[in-house]
This record gives C-alpha cells, sequence and structure tokens, in this order.
C-alpha cells in the first residue's frame, strides 16, 4: 500500500501529464481512473490540496479538451465519480463535493471567456445536479465553518447556469429554473430536517427566503416528512434572525390561508395548531427551571412579533379578512398555552387584553378613521372582536369597556356621515353588548340585510382554540404528503438521459412530426411555367403562401412563430403599418399591446431579414405613441430585466427618444411630407408682389393648423419618472443587472433622458421634470464607478444645456430662483471639470456652460434688485 505522500506526488504527475499539450486519450483515462482507485485504499487524499488541483484540471483542461469521449456511457461515470465516489463512508463524499461544487461554478463563470462548448455545458449542468442529490448529507457532515459560504454556492447554481446558457423566453422547463430548483431542494432539506442538521438547514433555508423564494420554503415544510419534528421550531426562530420576520410569518400566514384552508376537512382550529407547532412547538411550563427561563422569554417575544406583524402590518395586505384574523389569534392562543380544553393562561389572558387594546387605539385613531379603506377597518374590527371573544365578561367590562376608548369611537364612527363606517360602529356596539348582556344585546339595525356584518359581528362569540372537534391530526396528514413526495421525486427519473451509445431504432422513436413531413412529401403541388431563374419563382410562390396581417391578432400570430423566418419577415414589415393603422380604432390595440411589445423586443436575430433593426424600432415607435399609458411601463420595466440583451436595452432606449420626439410634434417623417408638395410644385408657385389689402377665405382654411402636444402630461409619468425609478433601484442594488456598469449604456440612457427634458420644454411636467433631473445629475457628478467616461460627462453636460438654453430660455431670473443651489452645485462640478478635461469638446462645452451660469446670476441678480 502506498503512502499518502506517495500518492500525492503520483497524482501531481498524472495532472501534468493530461494537460500536456501532447497528452492522449488513454493517458487522460489513466488521470480519471487511478486517483479513484487510490481513494478506496486511502480517502483521506481528497483533503490533500493536490486532490484540490486535480478535480480542477479535470474539469477545467479535460472535459473540455476531451468532452466527447468524457461524455460517451463507457468513460461517463469517471467524471461522475471524481465529483464524490459513492462507494466511500458519507463523510468523505461530502469533502468531495466541498471541493467540487466550488471548482465547477468557477468553470461555469469562465465559460465565455474560453468559447466551451455546449456538450461541455451539459456536462457541467449534469455534474451541479448530481451534487445537489446530497442534500441529505450534507447537513450531517457539513463542518460547521464551511456551512454559509457553501449555502451561498448551492443557491448561486442557478444563476450560473442561466448565465452560461443564456436562457431566453420560453426555457422555463428547465431544471435550474429559480423556482423549480428552489423548490426541490428546500423539500429535500425539509424532509431530511433532524437535530445534527439544523445549522445547514437554518442557513440553506434562510439564503433562500432571502431571495424571495419564502413562498416556496413555507410549502416545502409544510408538506414535508418531518414537519411534526420540535426542531422546527428552532429553525423558524433563526430564520426570522437570517432573513426577517415579515419574511417568514407573511408567507406562513397566506399559505395556511389561501391553501391549508381550501382543503376539505381543514379547520381554522387544525390549521392554527399545525402552523404554531412550526412556528412556536409546544408552550413551556411555568414551573420550568431557570435554565429555560430565556428560552421562555425569547418565546414570547417571537409570539408577540407574530402578533404585531399580523394584526398592525397585514392590515394592508389585500387578502387581510376575517378568517386571517381568526387564524391569527387561534394560532397566538394555541403558542400562549392553554390550562385546558376550555382555559386560558394568565398569560394568555394577558396577552390577549394587551393587544384588544392596541387593536381599539389604532381603530379609534381619527386618522384610521378618516382615511382607513372599508377593507382595513373591516379587518381590524374583525381582530378586535376575536380577541374579545377569549375574554371573561368581566375583562370585557373592565379592560376594554371602562380603560379605552371604545365607546367614544363608536359614537365617531356613526357621526362620520359614511354609511359604511356607520355600519362598522353598529357591528362593534352590537357585538360587544351581545358579549356583555346576552339577555337584552343591543340593536341599531343598521346591520338587517348584511349578512357579511351579522357574520363578523359573530365573532364575538367564536372560540377556535377551543374546538373540541377540530384537534389536529400531524400524522395523518403527514402520510397525506408521503404521496407528494414521491411525485416529487419521481420527477427526475422521469428527466433520466438517454444512452449516446444505445442502439437507436428508426422505426420505434419515429415522431409525429417525422410522419407528417414524410406525408407531404407526396402532396400535389402546382407546377409553375418553366423559367431560368426557378429559386426565385418559388420564394414569390411561398410568399403567397402567407398572407400580410391586417389586425393586431394577425401580427401577433406572425411574430410569435420564431421558427418560420417568413412569417417573421412578414409580421416585422407590417407591424408599423398595421399598428398606426389600428390607433385610435377601438380597443384591440390597448388590450394586445403587451404582449405585441414583447414579442417585438424579443424579435430572433438568428434570420437574414432586410433591415429588421430599422423595422423592430419603428414597430416599437409606433406601438408606444399609439398606447403610451398602456405600453411603455411594460417596455421600461424589459429594459431592466436581466433577461434583456445589451442590444434590446439600446433598442428600447432609442424607441423611447424617438416615440417621446414623436409624441411632440418633432416627427421628421411629417416634416419631410409636408416640403415634398412644397418642392415639387415651386416651379408652379408665383412670387407675392405688394401688400395684399384682404385676405381670402380659402387662403385661411389653408393655413396649418395647430395641434395639440401629445406629449403634454405624458413626459413626467409615463416616461421620465419610471426610468428613473428604474435606475435609483439599481443604484441601491434592488436590480441584480443595472445598466449602469456598462458605459455605452448609461451614456445613452443619459441623452434619452435629455430628449424627454428637450420634448417636454412646453409641458406641465417641465418643473418636475428639471428638478428629477438636476438631482439625478448631482448622484452622478461624483459617482466613483469604471463606466464614468468622457462620453458619459459629455452627456450630462448636453442635458445641463439643455435646461439653460432650452427649457428656461428667456426665463433666467425663474430659473435661477426654483433652482440657485443646483446651479451653485453644478458650476462648482464644472469647474472640477475643466481642470480634469482631456478632450477638448468636452473643456468647450464646459465653459460655455459655466459662462451661461454666470450671466444668469448677474441677470437675475439684477433684476431682483431692481424689483426691490
Amino acid at each position: 500500500m502506498s503512502t499518502l505522500p506517495h500518492l500525492v506526488q503520483r497524482l501531481e504527475q498524472l495532472d501534468k501529464s493530461a494537460t500536456s499539450p501532447d497528452t492522449q486519450l488513454n493517458d487522460v483515462l489513466e488521470c480519471l481512473s487511478l486517483p479513484l482507485q487510490w481513494l478506496e485504499e486511502s480517502p483521506t487524499l481528497v483533503h490533500q490540496s493536490a486532490w484540490k488541483q486535480h478535480v480542477w484540471h479535470v474539469f477545467k483542461d479535460m472535459v473540455p479538451q476531451w468532452t466527447f469521449a468524457l461524455n460517451s456511457s463507457t468513460h461517463k461515470h469517471l467524471v461522475q465519480n471524481t465529483l464524490y465516489l459513492t462507494g466511500l463512508s458519507d463523510s468523505i463524499q461530502v469533502a468531495m463535493a466541498r471541493i467540487s461544487l466550488p471548482v465547477l461554478l468557477e468553470c461555469l463563470a469562465t465559460t465565455q471567456q474560453h468559447d466551451v462548448g455546449l456538450d461541455t455545458l451539459e456536462i457541467y449542468a449534469s455534474s451541479l445536479k448530481s451534487l445537489t442529490q446530497l442534500t441529505p448529507l450534507y447537513g450531517q457532515h457539513m463542518p460547521g465553518n464551511s456551512v454559509r459560504f457553501f449555502c451561498a454556492l448551492i443557491c448561486s447554481i442557478p444563476g450560473h447556469l442561466v448565465n452560461a446558457f443564456g436562457i431566453q423566453y420560453g426555457r422555463d422547463v428547465e431544471w435550474f429554473t429559480d423556482r423549480k430548483f428552489y423548490a426541490k431542494l428546500s423539500r429535500q432539506c425539509a424532509d431530511h430536517m433532524s437535530e445534527t442538521s439544523l445549522v445547514y438547514t437554518q442557513e440553506l433555508l434562510g439564503k433562500m427566503i432571502r431571495q424571495g423564494y419564502e413562498d416556496i420554503v413555507i410549502e416545502s415544510i409544510y408538506t414535508s416528512s418531518t414537519r411534526n419534528d420540535p426542531h422546527w421550531a428552532s429553525v423558524f426562530e433563526q430564520l426570522e434572525i437570517i432573513a426577517s420576520p415579515e419574511q417568514v410569518i407573511r408567507p406562513m400566514l397566506a399559505y395556511a390561508k389561501r391553501t391549508l384552508l381550501s382543503k376539505p376537512n381543514h379547520t381554522i382550529a387544525s390549521v392554527a395548531r399545525n402552523v404554531s407547532h412550526l412556528l412556536f412547538e409546544k408552550a413551556c411550563s411555568s414551573s420550568s427551571n431557570d435554565t429555560q427561563q430565556p428560552q421562555r422569554r425569547r418565546r414570547k417575544e417571537r409570539i408577540q412579533e407574530f402578533l404585531n406583524m399580523a394584526i398592525f402590518r397585514l392590515v394592508q395586505s389585500s387578502w387581510a379578512d376575517d378568517t386571517l384574523a381568526r387564524l391569527v389569534v387561534t394560532i397566538a392562543v394555541l403558542a400562549e398555552g392553554c390550562h385546558s380544553e376550555d382555559t386560558m393562561t394568565d398569560a394568555t389572558r394577558s396577552m390577549m387584553v394587551n393587544y384588544a387594546k392596541r387593536a381599539i387605539q389604532t381603530w379609534s385613531d381619527p386618522v384610521f378613521l378618516k382615511h382607513g379603506s372599508s377593507r382595513e377597518k373591516h379587518y381590524m374590527t374583525a381582530v378586535i372582536l376575536t380577541l374579545i371573544a377569549y375574554l371573561d365578561v368581566q375583562d370585557v367590562q373592565i379592560s376594554i369597556m371602562m380603560e379605552t376608548n371604545l365607546l367614544n369611537s363608536v359614537s365617531q364612527y356613526f357621526a362620520s356621515g359614511d354609511a359604511t363606517t356607520a355600519r362598522i360602529g353598529a357591528v362593534m356596539a352590537e357585538a360587544v353588548s351581545c358579549k356583555t348582556d346576552k339577555e337584552k344585546p343591543l340593536n341599531t339595525t343598521l346591520l338587517e340585510g348584511q349578512d357579511r356584518l351579522v357574520e363578523l359581528k359573530g365573532l364575538v362569540l367564536q372560540r377556535d382554540a377551543f374546538d373540541k372537534e377540530a384537534v389536529a391530526d400531524l400524522s395523518t396528514e403527514a402520510e397525506e404528503n408521503t404521496s407528494e413526495k414521491q411525485d416529487f421525486v419521481d420527477e427526475d427519473e422521469e428527466e433520466d438521459e438517454l444512452d449516446p451509445d444505445a442502439a437507436f431504432d428508426t422505426n420505434s422513436q419515429q415522431s409525429d412530426s417525422d410522419k407528417d413531413d414524410e406525408e407531404e412529401e407526396f402532396e400535389a403541388y402546382l407546377m409553375e411555367d418553366e423559367s431560368d431563374d426557378e429559386g426565385l419563382k418559388k420564394e414569390g410562390s411561398s410568399k403567397k403562401q402567407h398572407k400580410k396581417p391586417v389586425f393586431i391578432r394577425d401580427l401577433i400570430r406572425c411574430l410569435q412563430d420564431k421558427n418560420d423566418p417568413l412569417k417573421l419577415e412578414i409580421g416585422l414589415n407590417a407591424a408599423e403599418h398595421v399598428i398606426r393603422r389600428k390607433t385610435g380604432a377601438g380597443t384591440e390595440l390597448s388590450e394586445s399591446a403587451i404582449v405585441l411589445a414583447k414579442y417585438l423586443i424579443s424579435f430572433p436575430e438568428t434570420y437574414e431579414i432586410e433591415n429588421y433593426q430599422t423595422l423592430q424600432r419603428n414597430a416599437l415607435v409606433a406601438l408606444m405613441t399609439a398606447v403610451p399609458e398602456t405600453v411603455c411601463g411594460f417596455i421600461i420595466d424589459e429594459m431592466y430585466n436581466r433577461d434583456t440583451s445589451d442590444g434590446q436595452k439600446q433598442l428600447i432606449l432609442g424607441s423611447i427618444s424617438l416615440a417621446v420626439r414623436e409624441l411632440a410634434g418633432w416627427s421628421t417623417s411629417t416634416a419631410a411630407t409636408a416640403a415634398t408638395p412644397a418642392i415639387a410644385n415651386h416651379t408652379n408657385t408665383s412670387k407675392q408682389v405688394g401688400t395684399p389689402i384682404f385676405v381670402s377665405k380659402k387662403m385661411t382654411l389653408q393655413e396649418p393648423k395647430r395641434y395639440k402636444n401629445r406629449l403634454s402630461g405624458l413626459a413626467g409619468p409615463v416616461f421620465f419618472f419610471p426610468l428613473l425609478v428604474g435606475w435609483w433601484e439599481g443604484t441601491q442594488g434592488l436590480i441584480k443587472y443595472w445598466i449602469g456598469n456598462n458605459a455605452l449604456l448609461t451614456e445613452r440612457f443619459i441623452m434619452t433622458l435629455n430628449i424627454i427634458l428637450h420634448s417636454a420644454t412646453n409641458t406641465p411636467d417641465k418643473r418636475k421634470i428639471v428638478k428629477e433631473y438636476f438631482q439625478f445629475i448631482s448622484s452622478m457628478k461624483y459617482a466613483s464607478i469604471s463606466t464614468h467616461t468622457a462620453s458619459i460627462k459629455k452627456a450630462m453636460l448636453l442635458g445641463i444645456d439643455t435646461i439653460i438654453s432650452v427649457c428656461y430660455s428667456g426665463q433666467e431670473v425663474l430659473l435661477y430662483q426654483d433652482y440657485q443651489a443646483e446651479l451653485f452645485d453644478t458650476k462648482q462640478w464644472l469647474e472640477d471639470v475643466l481642470e480634469q478635461a482631456d478632450e477638448p469638446a468636452l473643456h468647450d462645452l464646459a465653459v460655455g456652460i459655466v459662462v451661461k451660469l454666470s450671466q444668469i446670476a448677474l441677470t437675475a441678480t439684477n433684476a431682483l434688485v431692481t424689483h426691490a
């Protein structure tokens, strides 16, 4: 048996031989197979740095160079076993996976630089998929100091694969798309959660929640086979720290209300017991020793945070109603604990009184009474009545009636002057009366015929936590979820890859489309006249088979068929004409505008269509000028979408610029059309001599008409402000793929803002736009980003010059009064630009603006002094 240093030396020699320029396939296979044999003899080899170097050479050098050979069924297992060897112990397999995962991700990150083939990417993807199958072992054997880093790598797999494969629309069937990947991963993690895997489970699920997939995580936990495990309370406690309580509580309640309560035989009490068990487990007894005091105190704080979130923050949610109120209060009662099936503990009763007072304080707030929506008042009323339902009559009379302002608030609801608000006050008054005086309850007659409000009033007598017939059977539900789990696991078995070396039976594997193609070969066709150029005749006859679209729906059909270049060409050529013809004619265009914009933006670039970029841009311009309020928001969102290419973003910015100019009346096509007849009729036009003494009515009618500025009311809310919203989100890190990291896109973005600024000169939005533009420029002046080039500075200077020379031309005093601080800061920045300017054009432009600013300050000062 060889010693470990000797194996390390031999491994280095094998790697050197297999990566040499004159290596052969046998050398590569030997380099892959021998180390696997050594691992069976000496598993500790994986802890040596030489093994990590070996894995790097395998996936970085050997796999791309020998993809065809290593992808065959004969040698595929060698690459698979290099990731982790199933015959070894679980801890060694995890150690191998810890080395393989970062190596694979690094190889994927550099694929675009080395022009890696699709077959190689498929090997990388299948290797990453194989590593995710060890999720049950990661939690058991992952070292504590490596858990956070490893979980971050696991969660980055979808992003790396999407970037490598260049996913576009319609590829949502891949296993590595975000939602499918995280659903499977979270389900595996939840199904194998145990006491030893708590740290790994908390970190992995917390990472997913922070990335915005909390709904997937909650569903996976609730449907897992380990959902009865008491350790879930510890997991959720850490999840609230890693992410936030809102990111845990909100999706949990949403899933319980929308999914669980919709199932048969699921009541509020049973669902509340399950949720309470997951979030808080069971209450600690009051006789617990001192070692459990911090645990009890932390648990009480979590329950209070749960109520704060569910009552006072979810009140603005659209799905907050009386059902949610009952569910929330029942969960809190069961979590805090009860003496028996119908008696609460003193701590629970005190908590109910406290939150009933706080809810009444919110309900009584004059601001809430005046500005709160009917749904918010309905939900807060439901919460108060549900809390009061668990209190004794004496507690209601003393703690609620005497210590709160409930009675005066009911009078304010009656005196509000709104019938709906008055009925809410009647519900509260009659419900409290039913609780305190069962013999002669109050009847305001305002609720007659209001079944929904009568049901709301009945909550004061509803105590779901003490429902004896709705005791949750957790084990039964776990068994029901077993079949779901089996179906979930079987999805991978259906995705097994075909053996590339297996015998292929053409008869058995023939698809329906192939059979249809064979039948089409024998179909009769019309004979053409003989000609020397038969190719052109065939092309012409094929074009006749597709009609030019007339309606918007026909145009969409042409553009959505990305496998038919002829239909795409016909649709793109007709797009602008169809859109402009349908402008203002019915609702067909507005109803289909977003779908049409999607296909225009994602128009494939793989076909050689003459002037397709111009046709694509003109169609988008026509669409944005036809229905700007409907489609512009979607188009701007697409520009900030990470799946949108840089070319498509350039297209969108250019189309927005042209659309704004056309709406403002600066369309070049109109000017050219108007100029053509004037030139053509120049010879027939006689010069006017003398002064006319009368004006013909015919001449008056022939004068050009004045049209309304269509950009008025659209420049700011439709174009300028939405563009800046996406920009600010990118600066704050809310958008992963920010256009500010690209110098060319940044320059084009600023120039687009400049065009909107110029075109909005005579619109009511001018002042707001100029204010926002100054703030935008202020954030860009000293931005320490690598893309801050001279062209970007020049674009910024052009925008400032537009404000001075166009927007406020002849209004220097008003400009100085409204933006004195901004003008001063701009002048200071321009002085810095002059010191650093290398290009003559940039220097001259900055000098010109400085001179104009000085003249504006002097003119405004003199005017103000004269006026004073």
